[in-house]
């Protein structure tokens, strides 16, 4: 009776330990840039996927995207500096994989080839984790 009620008390205080999940836990695919051709100009966006490996549940709370330089055909180049935040709550299960999709607020009046971006992602328990950080080239239309 006494083991019985020990293991109950132990399930219970393990359940309320969050689970904490490393950056090496989560899988994620390389980043596919998409570009949409609009009346006012063009509409850049991004997809990536993320696959939770760990046995815990994961919160995935928000995405942060940190827009810092557009680069054009012609060799010029635009400073933008704008940071974009999207709230996701999103749950993935232990081994679940969901899509990450996400059009920027900032319309381009020309048609950039590469972006300077940063894009993160806030996991409850692990804080925010990179995704990716760099030049994003752009596909043509």
């Amino acid at each position: 009776m006494v083991v019985v009620a020990l293991t109950i008390a132990m399930l219970i205080v393990y359940s309320s330990i969050p689970c904490r999940v490393a950056r090496d836990e989560l899988a994620f695919s390389s980043v596919k840039p998409l570009i949409v051709s609009t009346l006012s100009g063009y509409a850049v966006g991004f997809s990536f996927n993320l696959t939770n490996l760990s046995s815990c549940e994961v919160e995935v709370g928000s995405l942060h995207v940190n827009l810092r330089e557009a680069f054009y055909w012609d060799g010029s180049r635009e400073a933008l500096g704008s940071s974009e935040f999207q709230s996701l709550s999103k749950t993935l299960n232990p081994q679940e994989s969901t899509t990450i999709s996400y059009m920027l607020d900032s319309i381009f009046v020309n048609r950039p080839v590469k972006l300077s971006i940063a894009i993160d992602v806030d996991v409850t328990g692990s804080g925010m984790i990179v995704v990716f950080d760099g030049e994003l080239v752009v596909p043509m239309e």
